[in-house]
């Protein structure tokens, strides 16, 4: 996650509720098949506690009039495309396609395995040949707001607690860890995805805060955090987001 630029300090842990906000708008790169093809992508979630709102807009422009497409997506955990609608250019070549997990009139539902919309890696436009004319990855995301906020489980039993906070936008991240009921002086490592990526003491009231500015990509990418004791023992876990 390249977390760096780390500070302990005293401060205790309180409960909190689990809430995302996201919001990513993605202009589409044209493949050279159709070359007036042109378009973009905005998504959006906003969840907090049991509530989860997700929207996805796709609106594209200069595709064959009236033929048919599909919209394919990809996900950080499934690289094979999932079909997420089929369509007609209008008889100018446009359309936009409205999608929403509320059931609302005039959006299209999202197939099983595209939540939630902060693990998208790409969407495609593809053609009756097969052929993507039209892509959208995340690494064009011209505008992006990003937030979570997780409490940590208590994995060891011990009485611990802890509060993950992410947040990026195209030019900058930030990471937040703060906990309480660890062991007053004792070494803690966190754990991202597998990697380890800072070790920081407890405070002699047994309290944790680590902080850091990693890069957007590194804080969109994290999913599992976990803070481990000095035998890699682990205290305190959360997925995000």
């Amino acid at each position: 996650m390249g977390i760096a630029t780390l500070a302990t300090t005293t401060l205790f842990a309180k409960g909190v509720t689990e809430s995302v906000h996201f919001s990513a708008k993605v202009a589409f790169t044209n493949n050279g098949v159709e070359p007036g093809a042109s378009g973009s992508v905005q998504a959006t979630e906003t969840m907090q506690g049991s509530v989860d709102k997700e929207t996805m807009s796709v609106v594209v422009k200069g595709l064959t009039p009236n033929d048919p497409y599909v919209v394919t997506v990809t996900t950080v955990s499934n690289s094979n495309p999932v079909l997420l609608d089929e369509f007609n250019a209008d008889g100018k070549g446009g359309a936009k396609l409205s999608f929403s997990n509320s059931g609302k009139a005039k959006t299209i539902g999202f197939v099983d395995g595209v939540l939630p919309l902060t693990g998208l890696a790409e969407v495609d436009i593809v053609n009756t040949n097969d052929v993507a004319v039209l892509s959208a990855t995340r690494d064009g995301t011209s505008s992006l707001k990003y937030m979570v906020k997780k409490p940590m489980d208590d994995v060891s039993g011990t009485g611990a607690s802890g509060t993950v906070t992410l947040s990026a936008s195209t030019k900058k991240g930030s990471f937040n860890l703060t906990a309480a009921g660890l062991t007053g002086g004792v070494d803690y490592v966190v754990v991202v995805d597998g990697n380890n990526v800072a070790t920081n003491t407890a405070s002699a009231k047994g309290t944790l805060k680590i902080s850091a500015s990693p890069s957007p990509s590194n804080v969109l990418d994290a999913s599992t955090i976990t803070l481990d004791d000095a035998t890699f023992t682990p205290v305190l876990t959360t997925a995000v987001p």
